[in-house]
């Protein structure tokens, strides 16, 4: 295990359950792919772009729209 990889593994340590679980199946995901690289699609490069284009005007929804939006699903 490179040096590096001990101090990622140190760092997790610190953090909450729930942030352990999602950053380790983040790289699972990750390492069961290999080399693999993924590759967007052209709506997916879109629907980034769009995304992106909404931030950039500030056309996001606020915290506490996100949380009412949350709170009625």
């Amino acid at each position: 295990m490179t040096i590096k990889m001990k101090e990622a593994i140190d760092a997790l340590c610190a953090l909450p359950e729930d942030r352990q679980e999602t950053i380790a199946r983040a790289i699972l995901d990750f390492a069961s792919h290999g080399d693999e690289v993924y590759h967007l699609t052209n709506e997916e490069r879109r629907e980034v772009r769009t995304g992106l284009a909404d931030i950039e005007r500030v056309e996001i929804a606020s915290d506490e729209e996100v949380r009412a939006a949350i709170k009625f699903a």
